[in-house]
């Protein structure tokens, strides 16, 4: 997972709702921003080939940090748009998608040999951090996503505020 997941599936909620009305627009950003934030410096916990063993590190941080990051942010995609009223639930459900997808292709072509794929990997590596030969440490790695956060937080009062927007009944 890059920047986690959590980060852009943020990304996503806050695209739906930003333009409800613009649903190209909304998961066009979304997608985009996902390259975006991988271009910053970042720890990235998870599988990077697919000859890792069961018992190695890599696999222990994956089912630890990147698997429940990945649960949690498809259920806000799902629940979300439940607890708040006016939150468009395909819209949503489709830009967190979207946010995420880069990733979930990029594992897809780790698996098979598909020439575009292929590509899309090629490119994705070469937009991304390059957390191998550069390692970044936890510290600048929880610093960054607290950054993120923040940034997601306050743009999410903005939305809430503008839009009037409450938890639903």
């Amino acid at each position: 997972t890059a920047v986690h997941w959590f980060i852009h599936g943020g990304v996503g909620v806050l695209a739906a709702n930003q333009w409800p009305d613009r649903p190209l627009l909304a998961i066009s950003v979304s997608l985009g921003t996902h390259y975006l934030l991988d271009w910053l410096p970042h720890k990235d916990p998870g599988i990077a080939s697919t000859t890792a063993r069961w018992r190695s590190p890599e696999v222990r941080e994956f089912l630890t940090v990147a698997l429940p990051d990945g649960m949690f942010t498809g259920a806000l995609a799902l629940i979300l748009p439940w607890l708040v009223e006016s939150m468009p639930f395909g819209l949503t459900a489709g830009c967190v998608l979207a946010s995420v997808a880069p990733d979930l292709i990029d594992g897809v072509a780790k698996l098979t040999n598909e020439p575009l794929l292929q590509r899309h990997l090629a490119f994705h590596n070469w937009i991304h951090y390059d957390h191998y030969r550069r390692p970044v440490d936890w510290g600048w790695n929880i610093f960054i996503h607290v950054v993120l956060f923040a940034a997601l937080a306050a743009a999410t009062g903005y939305l809430i505020h503008r839009n009037g927007t409450a938890l639903a009944p």
